[in-house]
């Protein structure tokens, strides 16, 4: 047992010494990636408002519109690619040596796409108000927003080895 154990730590010596000169790699990586993308159209709005507060209004109160929003689209795009610890080595070479990774990869990604808060309309408020008329609230509205989309793609390459014969 105390041969084998001299054994190995000779071979390890050796390894640690001569292994450079045998193309020995060593590679440690640590990466952290982290990625917010995000697209809002806003928010928007739009409309006809009428407030009567405390009067006396002997004819109409009238509100009226053609109110529209069209905000388009909100897209969001993410494109991630991590490399880490990628070795290119030639196995007709001679010795293509050893290779040691250790990779430690934490990848965390966000994408939104929101075409925002969206409102249209028309309002009449009357508070404590004497009114011998009418109160008319009327209007064609309209909302278009379009699409959101997010979308994402991610690549992640971690203790590759490629060898190559020529």
């Amino acid at each position: 047992m105390k041969k084998l154990a001299a054994l190995l730590g000779a071979g390890a010596m050796l390894l640690a010494v001569a292994g450079p000169a045998f193309g020995m790699t060593i590679n440690k990586a640590k990466v952290k990636s982290t990625t917010n993308v995000s697209a809002n159209t806003g928010g928007n709005i739009v409309g006809n408002y009428a407030s009567v507060v405390k009067a006396h209004v002997s004819g109409e109160v009238k509100v009226k519109g053609d109110n529209q929003v069209n905000t388009g689209e909100a897209e969001a795009k993410n494109l991630k690619v991590i490399a880490a610890n990628i070795n290119v080595g030639c196995d007709t070479c001679g010795n293509p040596g050893l290779t040691i990774n250790k990779a430690k990869v934490k990848s965390t990604t966000d994408v939104y796409a929101n075409t925002g808060a969206n409102v249209v309309g028309n309002t009449a408020i009357v508070e404590k108000a004497g009114i011998s008329g009418d109160v008319k609230v009327s209007g064609d509205n309209t909302v278009d927003t379009g699409k959101a989309e997010a979308k994402n793609k991610e690549i992640i390459v971690v203790n590759a080895q490629l060898n190559l014969e020529l």
